[in-house]
């Protein structure tokens, strides 16, 4: 690990308040790194490092949009935008313009010496004062914001509509984060709680700012101060007040050395049982836990709590803690890590002494566990989880690696153990601000508000080997439905053990047959079209039966009229449709006969007209004529 400040002017040696690593871009892009300072500017750079680990940034483009302090900027997960936000509650967002002329644009001033053209994709101006801190969705949609304004507020980047806005804090909203695995988001307030959202509902559910914790600082000193005399006890044997006070009672053998051995054994034993019933009588008054107060109040000396979820969501680790109780004076400054199973009280408090923390940020890169064997394992590791192998703070099957900013220095944790595995210090005169790491995670940058930045470089494998999740492969992979390949195996025969056959058929009864809109073709071997005509009359049923049938074929299946099964020679199905037309074996229903037009002269010695078709000039009888009332036409009258 090295640590270098190089002298660069980032801001005209203004404080650097924020700074970002571009965490995914396109194949021949550079890494991108975007500060921002109080000078109301925002500069991205390109960072490369050599075969030797020496990191050298190159100015890409320097944006001069904004017209105050530039207090966070931000890269969507995708990389495509970046978003800061200033001291006028305005929030822009960058997009990258791909340049199509060499001609330089008339109204940027600087666009000449800017290697990249970055321009204006939206102007955000949903808040009414300073914006402290962003955080983005995972899917590059949604902004989260916390201003001075005592709110915070999610909007659609591309449509630039408000969509959730959240004000129950009485204080300052200092930092955001969201959880990119769960639908769960959080604020930090100066009001001293940490408040968590469901991101589907936008409905409060929870908030922390006390907590009863087990301290263990006090017993931790009774014990040393009690291990410190028993240790000088035990050197001094033959003192007035050692040996015999503590073998009170035993026999006493002078100017021998075996004796004085024995006595200095009895004296260790002594001391020890006595720190025993110290132990024992501590250890009740130590039962009680206390109520603690998790977090700084508004006399919080830093402008930032920058907050963050780990890669998986499952822990947030929270800057700004403290350790303050009623009864004791004294504040022990911390950083607090919840787990996502337990938001009311954190699982680990990790202290930084005198220093209050500022900010938090995950290594993107995951690490395998390091093989350090838990006390009480046996030899036998089958079918044990890698966290009940090994060491852990928590149940997880990787290591996370993380650093945190405190005032004056930066220190870097992992999920394997509670002690810090690197620290630095003393590198800037003034405080931290923020801090990033790039993609690779062997680059930590480190902002400050002297105008400077730190450069703390990792070799390869120095914070660990890289996690690579393991796949079952016994376990097998279904195809989605719709795809190609599940299409081929359902034309093979794979949906038999199903109990269909390769046309969907469960028994010759049972016809089913699909459209080309379900995915069926048509099958001429099962059903053949034939050209429409009357069946055979040996065939038929007797008159009598046949419109019996017809009422009950007509309730049973409606719409099927004229259409039966007939089976052929080769025992195939077939369907024929059947004539309409009556034939000569039925009998005639008049009634359902239409009447033919007749003209009726209205003269009185006029003959009715013959309906055409009758055979012989035979006259109608009057039953075809019955239906009808005979009478001429009434004239309209005049007036």
């Amino acid at each position: 690990m090295k640590c270098v400040i190089p002298e660069i002017s980032y801001h005209n040696r203004d404080p650097v308040l924020s700074l970002d690593f571009q965490l995914t871009r396109k194949p021949g892009e550079p890494v991108r790194l975007a500060t921002a300072g109080s000078d109301t500017h925002v500069v991205i750079f390109s960072v490369s490092t050599d075969k030797e680990g020496k990191v050298e940034l190159d100015c890409l483009s320097d944006l001069t949009r904004h017209s105050k302090a530039v207090n966070i900027v931000r890269w969507s997960p995708d990389g495509s935008l970046l978003a800061s936000g200033d001291d006028e509650s305005v929030i822009i967002l960058w997009q990258l313009k791909q340049n199509t002329s060499d001609a330089p644009s008339l109204f940027d001033e600087d666009s000449a010496e800017n290697k990249e053209n970055w321009v204006v994709y939206k102007m955000i101006r949903s808040h009414l004062d300073d914006v402290y801190d962003l955080s983005w969705s995972p899917c590059s949609q949604f902004l989260l914001s916390g201003s001075v304004d005592n709110t915070a507020i999610i909007t659609n980047v591309h449509k630039n509509q408000k969509v959730g806005h959240f004000s129950d804090s009485h204080g300052f909203v200092q930092g955001v984060a969201w959880n990119p695995k769960h639908n769960v988001l959080t604020t930090i307030s100066s009001d001293r709680k940490c408040r968590f959202y469901n991101t589907l509902t936008k409905k409060l559910i929870g908030k922390t700012y006390k907590a009863f914790l087990n301290l263990e600082m006090d017993k931790v000193v009774r014990k040393k101060k009690t291990k410190e005399k028993s240790d000088k006890d035990a050197s001094n044997p033959s003192g007035e007040n050692g040996v015999s006070e503590v073998n009170h009672g035993a026999e006493v053998k002078e100017d021998t050395d075996k004796d004085q051995s024995a006595a200095a054994a009895d004296a260790s034993e002594a001391t020890k049982e006595g720190d025993k019933d110290e132990d024992k009588g501590d250890a009740k008054n130590e039962k009680t836990d206390k109520n603690v107060r998790l977090f700084h109040d508004d006399t919080f000396k830093g402008f930032f709590r920058r907050l963050q979820w780990s890669l998986d969501g499952e822990l947030l680790v929270v800057p700004s803690g403290v350790l303050e109780t009623d009864t004791d004076a004294k504040l022990t400054h911390c950083t607090y890590v919840f787990t996502r199973i337990d938001l009311n009280k954190p699982a680990v408090c990790l202290p930084s002494r005198d220093k209050y923390t500022i900010a938090v940020r995950f290594c993107p890169v995951t690490f395998k566990l390091r093989p350090i064997k838990k006390k009480g394992v046996s030899s036998k590791t089958e079918g044990l989880e890698p966290w009940e192998m090994y060491q852990c703070l928590f149940a997880l099957p990787y290591r996370f690696v993380y650093a945190v900013a405190t005032q004056n220095a930066v220190m870097i944790y992992d999920t394997q153990q509670a002690s810090p595995i690197a620290r630095v210090s003393n590198i800037h005169y003034t405080g931290l601000t923020d801090l990033s790491w790039s993609p690779d995670g062997l680059v930590l940058i480190v902002s400050s508000s002297d105008g400077f930045c730190s450069i703390i470089t990792f070799s390869e494998g120095e914070l660990g080997e890289v996690y690579v999740p393991e796949t079952p492969l016994d376990t097998p992979i279904e195809t989605p439905a719709g795809t190609p390949d599940r299409k081929k195996k359902e034309e093979e025969g794979e949906t038999a053990e199903q109990g269909f056959n390769e046309h969907g058929v469960k028994s010759p009864a049972q016809i089913h047959i699909k459209s080309n809109k379900e995915g069926g073709k048509s099958n001429p071997k099962r059903l053949k079209f034939i050209t429409l005509s009357s069946p055979k009359a040996d065939k038929r049923r007797p008159p009598a039966n046949l419109e019996t049938e017809d009422v009950a074929m007509d309730g049973m299946e409606e719409g099927m009229e004229g259409v039966e099964a007939i089976e052929n020679d080769n025992g195939d199905l077939n369907l024929e449709l059947e004539d309409t037309q009556q034939t000569k074996s039925e009998a005639p229903k008049q009634e359902k006969k239409r009447v033919p037009l007749i003209s009726i002269p209205t003269g009185p010695n006029a003959v009715p007209n013959k309906p055409e078709g009758d055979a012989g000039g035979e006259e109608r009888k009057g039953k075809r004529v019955e239906l009808i009332t005979l009478s001429s036409p009434k004239p309209k009258l005049k007036h």
